[in-house]
Formats: C-alpha cells, structure tokens, sequence
C-alpha cells in the first residue's frame, strides 16, 4: 500500500493524538508506514489540479450516423 500511495503521489496519514490511537500503532509498528499528525489542517495535501483554460479544450460535435 505504501508503494501505490508513494506512486501517485500521495501518503498514508493518521490523525491523532490520543495515547489509545498512537501507542498500540508504535507497538505493532504500523506508526513506521504512516505519517501520524495531530490534527487534519496540518495534514500536507496535494498540489492542486491544474484545469485547462477554454482555448486549451478542443471541443468536437459527434452526431450519430456521420
């Protein structure tokens, strides 16, 4: 899993603080595979999508039978 997060770019996150979250996470070694952060704003996200301006879209007209 950590490859394919790796692949397209994003991560695998955990967010809490809590000792009953974190601790057993430690203990099973899963705090290795993710990044752990204290709250969702501080959660890093992804570069925004970059949408094509009108003149960059080709637009075509399929009518059926032609």
């Amino acid at each position: 899993m950590e490859a394919r997060a790796a692949a397209s770019g994003s991560g695998l996150y955990v967010v809490a603080r809590t000792r009953a979250v974190l601790r057993p996470m430690a203990v099973t070694g899963l705090d290795v595979g993710f990044d752990g952060f204290p709250r969702v704003d501080d959660v890093p996200s992804r570069e925004p999508l970059r949408l094509a301006r009108p003149a960059e879209v080709e637009l075509r007209c399929f009518r059926p039978g032609r």
